[in-house]
């Protein structure tokens, strides 16, 4: 079975956050083999850029470390990365099970990706150009996945 992991900064605190990442991994199970890996989350010390920039460069080091000893493609969320369609992620996932036995879907904090996980991904996509909370970016991911895994299995889900 494909082996899916999601990197993700924080966990999630809301219940109804909590309640759509169940729904949706327990729908993905029958497809892949997924796993979220939570990362801590940084205290920001401050609003200042030099803040968040030291926010984001030690969640960045977090992801780094984890992502260094694994050897699966990584894609990273980000918003200035390539666009996708529901049907085009879907061929992503697909065309990757034919040549990997997984992949990674890196998900940053609030304030974004450090620049050198973006260099390190192998591919940086974007659901929207719209900015999304990085909590419930988790569960438009999952739900994406799902939507893939229907739309890869001729389910009609997909519309």
């Amino acid at each position: 079975m494909f082996k899916i992991e999601v990197v993700a900064i924080g966990r999630l605190y809301k219940e109804f956050l909590k309640s759509g990442e169940g729904e949706y991994l327990r729908r993905i199970s029958p497809y892949y083999d997924l796993k979220i890996v939570e990362l801590p989350e940084e205290k920001e010390k401050g609003t200042h850029e030099g803040d968040i920039l030291r926010t984001i460069t030690t969640e960045g080091q977090s992801i780094l470390k984890y992502l260094e000893k694994q050897k699966l493609p990584v894609f990273a969320l980000a918003i200035e990365g390539t666009a996708v369609s529901s049907e085009s992620f879907a061929k992503l996932l697909s065309d990757s099970a034919l040549t990997v036995p997984g992949c990674i879907f890196v998900i940053g904090g609030s304030n974004g990706l450090s620049e050198t996980v973006k260099q390190r991904a192998n591919r940086l996509i974007s659901f929207s150009d719209l900015t999304f909370p990085h909590q419930l970016m988790r569960v438009i991911l999952l739900e994406q996945i799902y939507r893939a895994a229907t739309i890869n299995n001729g389910i009609t889900y997909h519309k």
